[in-house]
């Protein structure tokens, strides 16, 4: 791959050296928020550069791209590239719930659901309870800053204390938390970005999003990043 430009805010600009074998037919171009770890691809037929377009503002995303012939013969992918190149790395599996759960341990009623999306293809839906919760790996005393997207899409009960929240914890200690989102600080239907720095405690640590209050509500959650401070 040639190089990378962002146009603006939300698109990316791909460009690459052509391959000069007399019987291609065409580029794919494969991005994905994770390294070597592409969700998805777009054939852009015989052209050399490419523009995604609607990517999330706040978000690493890894490219590379593969060459195909007039036997539907694929290359295998190029040398990869990152944009922004000085965003850290997010330390979690399947940190936007892309297609599937993998990564995370739902539990009582969350499930994945592209209506709960704020970036890619599915978000995290939750029916009026439960917790998802990922174990990541850190280093001992480095600080680390997690940000996600919570949304609350309705209201079922409301709470007399607390409401939806996400969580970091270190065996356990709780290393930090957001504050209770509810409809005393939010309105329905708005996403809310929630941010957690903290310093690791050890090689293994938690992020949790849950309802921890009395009240009972339909959410959405998405784009949850962990990576080391800046």
């Amino acid at each position: 791959m040639c190089g990378v430009a962002a146009s603006h805010a939300r698109d990316v600009t791909l460009a690459w050296l052509p391959n000069e074998e007399p019987d291609i037919l065409g580029y794919r171009v494969w991005y994905g928020s994770e390294n070597e770890n592409y969700m998805v691809s777009i054939d852009v037929g015989n052209q050399t550069q490419f523009t995604i377009t609607g990517l999330e503002n706040d978000k690493k995303y890894f490219y590379a791209v593969t060459v195909y012939d007039t036997s539907n013969r694929e290359s295998g992918f190029s040398e990869e590239i990152s944009y922004p190149s000085n965003m850290p790395t997010n330390v979690l599996t399947n940190g936007g719930f892309e297609l599937d759960e993998s990564g995370w341990k739902l539990n009582k009623g969350l499930i994945i659901d592209p209506v709960a999306r704020y970036s890619g293809t599915s978000g995290l839906k939750m029916i009026e309870k439960g917790s998802a919760k990922q174990t990541f790996n850190t280093v001992k005393g480095k600080t680390y800053t997690a940000t996600a997207r919570i949304r609350i899409d309705n209201e079922i009960k409301t709470p007399t204390k607390g409401g939806l929240e996400v969580s970091v914890k270190g065996g356990s200690k709780i290393l930090g938390r957001s504050a209770y989102l509810n409809l005393s600080n939010t309105r329905l239907g708005r996403w809310s970005q929630v941010s957690i720095t903290f310093t690791a405690t050890g090689p293994k640590t938690v992020i949790s999003f849950k309802n921890t209050g009395n009240g009972r509500f339909e959410a959405s959650a998405d784009a949850f990043i962990v990576g080391p401070r800046q």
